[in-house]
């Protein structure tokens, strides 16, 4: 067992895509009961609840290092999921990635082209990612991230076999399942600052000159997550 955690942990420090934890990661580790013993004999491991179906939640994104904040309205309700994306110390270059379940997905940045504006969509193939989309995750085990106690899960692209998230949930008695950090298998990063189930999606007026532009060789990662689950 100990040799198992210790591969693990070299893993995450190397930022192993497939257990998609990096080096601030590597002390829950070793925590984590991932080589069997996790849970009481017989007893079946634990799951997330679905999320709600509509949240707002305030993340830190971390993307091989570039911060931003992300303010993420989960709606699938109303069948949206917007991303606003402020880079650290450039709040101006904010990015709106606004998806939709009808598969498509559009980029507009409001502040660009001198105030302009520029946006681009892009047909995903997919639609949103369901409440439930970490039923049948594969439990790690528990430990600790920023203070909170959690249970880590990897999630595989969504029945397709391949890596696609690893997910860090607290529970609280009170205040029900919350999200502290997830990654997914592209090595983003993000942690969680706030989550306040019950908002909805604010409305966001696309330009209508915001032309289609088709996926290239060179973006793969954007047709990985083939279907939703």
């Amino acid at each position: 067992k100990l040799q198992f955690l210790y591969l693990i942990a070299e893993q995450g420090r190397r930022g192993a895509a497939v257990y998609g934890m990096h080096s601030s990661s590597v002390p829950l580790l070793t925590a984590l009961a991932v080589a069997g013993g996790c849970c009481a004999l017989g007893a079946a491991p634990p799951s997330p609840e679905p999320w709600p179906e509509q949240f707002h939640a305030t993340l830190l994104q971390n993307r091989s290092g570039a911060l931003a904040r992300v303010e993420l309205f989960y709606d699938f309700k109303n069948g949206k999921n917007y991303n606003l994306i402020y880079p650290q110390l450039n709040e101006t270059a904010v990015l709106y990635d606004l998806e939709f379940q009808n598969g498509s997905t559009y980029y507009y940045s409001p502040n660009a082209a001198g105030g302009a504006g520029a946006c681009f969509a892009i047909d995903m193939g997919v639609g949103l990612l369901k409440p439930g989309w970490m039923g049948g995750a594969k439990y790690l085990g528990s430990g600790a991230v920023d203070g909170f106690a959690v249970d880590v899960f990897n999630q595989t692209a969504l029945g397709h076999g391949a890596y696609f998230a690893t997910y860090y949930n607290h529970h609280d008695a009170d205040r029900g399942d919350r999200p502290v950090m997830w990654r997914f298998f592209d090595n983003a990063e993000f942690t969680v600052l706030s989550f306040t189930p019950g908002v909805p999606a604010p409305d966001i007026h696309i330009p209508v000159a915001c032309p289609f532009k088709h996926l290239g060789a060179a973006e793969p990662f954007l047709r990985r997550p083939a279907r939703t689950s």
